[in-house]
């Protein structure tokens, strides 16, 4: 999520009466990319994978977690933890986390 600096004002037909409302700007869900994701090293083989748009300290800025694996990288979404996907490459595992509509999608 991000806030988008462009959105001032919205207007709201309640009752048959237009109002404007400030909106929750924070809601607003935009597709992440490849340069919106940074990795936290947690431990010696495990990153937090969250989104550089959001400060650290919103818990919606957290897209998941990827894991050193003999094999390779493990990549679990937080949007479905049960569902973890592997990978030979730190870069692969990464990929995973952005969207794939996106217009800057990863590689």
């Amino acid at each position: 999520m991000v806030v988008v600096p462009n959105l001032r004002w919205l207007s709201l037909n309640v009752g048959g009466t237009l109002q404007n409302i400030t909106p929750d700007v924070t809601s607003c869900i935009l597709a992440v990319t490849e340069i919106d994701i940074h990795l936290d090293l947690v431990s010696d083989t495990e990153w937090r994978v969250r989104d550089r748009r959001l400060p650290t300290s919103n818990h919606r800025a957290i897209l998941g977690v990827i894991s050193r694996t003999p094999d390779g990288y493990e990549a679990m979404s937080i949007n479905d933890p049960v569902k973890a996907s592997n990978h030979s490459s730190l870069a692969s595992a990464t990929a995973t986390f952005c969207d794939p509509q996106s217009n800057l999608a990863c590689q």
